[in-house]
C-alpha cells in the first residue's frame, strides 16, 4: 500500500502511533496483563486522536496572506496538510474508533 501525504499530513499517523504506544507503555508499568495493556492502548488512541484534531486544525487553519500585487490582505482557507487525500484533522476520528476496538479487546480478554 502506498501512503500519500501532502505537507505535514504524515504527522497524523505518527501522533496516533505514539499515542497508542505511550498508552501501552504507561499501562505496562502498572500490570503486565493483556486487558490492562489494551485499556492503556485505547486511552492512548483517544489522546492521540485529540492531539491529531488540534494539530490538524492548527496547521490547516485560516491564515492571512498579503498580496503585493493588489496590496491587500486576504484570508486563505486551504487544507494543505493531507494524508491519503483527507485533511489531517479528520484523521482524528481514527483514534476513538481504534480506542473502541481496543477497549472491546480489553473487556473480552
Amino acid at each position: 500500500m502506498i501512503i500519500r501525504w501532502g505537507g505535514a499530513g504524515i504527522l497524523a499517523l505518527v501522533i496516533l502511533f505514539f499515542g497508542a504506544f505511550g498508552g501501552t507503555m504507561v499501562a505496562s508499568w502498572f500490570d503486565q496483563s493483556d486487558s490492562v495493556q489494551n485499556l492503556g492502548t485505547s486511552i492512548g488512541f483517544v489522546v492521540g486522536g485529540v492531539a491529531v484534531w488540534f494539530s490538524g486544525r492548527g496547521l490547516n487553519g485560516p491564515r492571512l496572506n498579503y498580496d503585493r500585487w493588489t496590496q491587500q490582505w486576504e484570508l486563505i482557507q486551504e487544507n494543505r496538510h493531507r494524508l491519503m487525500g483527507i485533511p489531517m484533522q479528520y484523521w482524528a476520528i481514527v483514534g476513538p474508533v481504534m480506542a473502541i476496538v481496543m477497549f472491546n479487546n480489553a473487556l473480552h480478554s
